[in-house]
């Protein structure tokens, strides 16, 4: 799901960017781009080396100053967030997605696996719950469900969980890791 955001994202970039070029041959007085335009530029010139995190936070940030209520900008940002270590922001930026679309999948997952790493675990229990209401099916919530309650020392919902996830999607990423949790917990 990330890569798709992100795959994304480069689309409505590299869409901004060929504009962008069209309208430089046309009018080649830098100042009458947009502020869009020129974004637009410097994101198609990096394309093939990513802005450093931060960088790409201000980005991001300027971004969402033009449209607020963007769910996939508030996810990247978030997800950057995270990286750099601001779990603060991450979780305000996954909550205001959350705002704008509660059923959003991807936000619901991500809030849980931030609030797990923040420590709290209820609302992480919470959050992943509440993605499983919405999508009984998802492997990823059903993992993450099990290993918040193999890190808490109640092996048997783990287990429960973990089972599921093997149930219904084996070779995905999460199932395989749920199989592989299954197996240790087996020893």
């Amino acid at each position: 799901m990330k890569r798709g955001v992100l795959i994304g994202i480069i689309a409505v970039l590299s869409s901004l960017a060929i504009t962008t070029l069209i309208y430089q041959s046309r009018n080649t007085d830098a100042d009458a781009l947009s502020d869009d335009a020129a974004t637009a530029r410097h994101m198609w010139e990096t394309l093939d080396t990513p802005p450093a995190p931060e960088r790409e936070l201000e980005d991001l940030r300027n971004s969402l100053k033009r449209n607020p209520e963007h769910v996939p900008i508030l996810l990247r940002m978030a997800q950057v967030s995270r990286e750099l270590g601001n779990r603060e922001e991450a979780l305000e930026n996954l909550r205001k997605a959350l705002q704008v679309d509660s059923k959003n999948r991807e936000a619901r997952l991500e809030l849980g696996r931030v609030l797990f790493e923040a420590g709290d675990v209820d609302g992480a229990i919470r959050e992943t719950e509440q993605l499983l209401k919405l999508d009984p099916s998802s492997t990823d919530g059903l993992y993450n469900l099990g290993a918040i309650y193999g890190n808490i020392g109640q092996k048997d919902r783990a287990r429960e969980y973990w089972t599921k996830a093997v149930a219904i999607a084996p070779d995905s990423e999460s199932g395989q890791r749920a199989r592989n949790a299954l197996d240790q917990l087996g020893r």
